[in-house]
């Protein structure tokens, strides 16, 4: 049996976790720092 290897067959759990992590940290520091669109975020 041969399987499938679509875009989406080389994406764990993991990454997504991470990035979802990742995003929320981020939204977390925006909110608490009350920062408005165009500020800079630290890099």
């Amino acid at each position: 049996m041969q399987i499938s290897r679509g875009v989406m067959a080389g994406l764990t759990t993991t990454p997504m976790t991470q990035s979802s992590t990742a995003i929320s940290e981020i939204k977390n520091y925006i909110l608490t720092k009350g920062l408005h669109p165009g500020d800079a975020l630290p890099t």
